[in-house]
């Protein structure tokens, strides 16, 4: 006959264990997170990293994610708005409280895109309206104009730090090819000062640059913002 000591025993040896395998159903998803996560985009505060994710399909998604728990707090890419995404890396520069984020999405070598976020009421992250400054336009020369409408051009933009808590110094450039594989390359440096949508100031036309010129110039944005913060690699705008 079963004592009551030692259905108590049970019980509790039972609670236990459904206990320990809740903990680990829980610890599952963030380890997912970590393990997917992209390089150089956690938060100042390590609550929130960027991740990807397949679909059943295969397709590759980029999502923010709670650190700590896995939740996913917004979309930051998918196959729907940003096509094939099998080459495609992410870096980011957030403000200092970490509730609003400059990416860097780039494609291959140089073709990239900046895409700006800011954390909602409700902690989710949502898109940020801008439209950085067009090169060629403020260039405002035919000659280049009329290159990049004729042979392919690509946009090579660069990420910098925050001024402020709503102010984030960027660079938006792009290439052309003259037709005879040598790019021609225009920058604009700037500062987007964000709230509900971003407001652009200082503005710096940079170029004609050549290759070499564009190489040096990011290079040193870089080493400036991301390598070396510490130390003055010349002037980058």
């Amino acid at each position: 006959m079963i004592s009551n000591a030692q259905v108590d025993t049970w019980i509790l040896a039972i609670a236990k264990l459904c206990v320990t395998a809740l903990l680990l159903s829980l610890e599952v998803v963030p380890c997912v997170a970590e393990a997917n996560r992209l390089r150089e985009t956690t938060s100042p505060d390590k609550t929130v990293l960027l991740a990807t994710e397949k679909d059943a399909d295969g397709a590759m998604h980029v999502f923010f994610v709670n650190s700590a728990t896995g939740d996913k707090l917004g979309s930051v890419l998918s196959i729907l708005t940003e096509g094939d995404l099998g080459n495609v890396n992410v870096l980011s520069s957030w403000n200092p409280s970490s509730s609003t984020v400059a990416l860097l999405v780039y494609y291959g070598v140089r073709s990239s895109k900046i895409k700006l976020f800011r954390r909602d009421e409700k902690g989710k992250f949502v898109p940020i309206d801008v439209t950085l400054p067009d090169p060629l336009s403020i260039y405002n020369k035919q000659d280049l104009k009329k290159l990049a409408e004729e042979h392919v051009s690509a946009s090579e933009n660069s990420l910098g730090p925050w001024t402020d808590e709503k102010s984030i110094r960027l660079v938006s450039g792009i290439m052309v090819d003259r037709g005879d594989g040598v790019f021609v390359h225009l920058f604009v440096t700037f500062t987007a000062t964000i709230d509900s949508k971003a407001s652009i100031q200082n503005v710096k036309l940079l170029g004609p640059y050549s290759d070499q010129e564009a190489d040096k110039f990011l290079e040193q944005w870089g080493k400036k913002y991301w390598e070396e913060s510490d130390t003055e690699t010349g002037d980058s705008g």
